[in-house]
């Protein structure tokens, strides 16, 4: 089938081998929004965390996995959101791929990474690696971070 460019934002064939990796993993409330090429899913974890959301943004060539600890509470106190920023900085420095971002305006983190698809569909496995590594990620180094709302008692 092929990917109809000019109707859509986003890459179809990439959309559809995003969803079947998908499909395969254990997860909760998994939605697609055709408009905005977007998969939103929630994933329960171990640990402190307990619930990560999951969000896929596919373009025409690459995809984003952005994953977003639930239990943080939002910072917008400017001490605690530089603290953020700086713990940030120091667990990006060493990660291969992807990164941790504080969105100032909610005091929100989110770690995010980007999967080159340029020239080719990635196969089911890959799609499913590159969510289970951003989610293990979020996971190894979300206790680094001051986002945990346990801690703010």
């Amino acid at each position: 089938m092929p990917v109809n460019m000019v109707d859509s934002p986003y890459n179809e064939a990439l959309a559809r081998a995003i969803l079947s990796a998908l499909s395969g993993m254990r997860r909760r409330r998994a939605r697609f929004n055709r408009n905005a090429g977007r998969f939103v899913m929630y994933v329960d974890v171990p640990g402190e965390l307990k619930t990560v959301k999951v969000v896929v943004d596919v373009d025409r060539f690459s995809y984003t996995v952005k994953v977003v600890p639930l239990n943080q509470t939002p910072c917008l106190d400017s001490a605690k959101l530089r603290e953020l920023a700086e713990a940030c900085s120091e667990i990006n420095v060493n990660l291969r791929d992807g990164r941790f971002e504080l969105e100032p305006a909610s005091g929100v983190v989110r770690y995010n990474t980007i999967v080159d698809a340029d020239g080719y569909i990635p196969s089911r496995p890959r799609v499913a690696y590159s969510v289970a590594s951003a989610i293990e990620t979020t996971l190894r180094h979300g206790s680094e971070l001051p986002i945990v709302a346990s801690r703010e008692v």
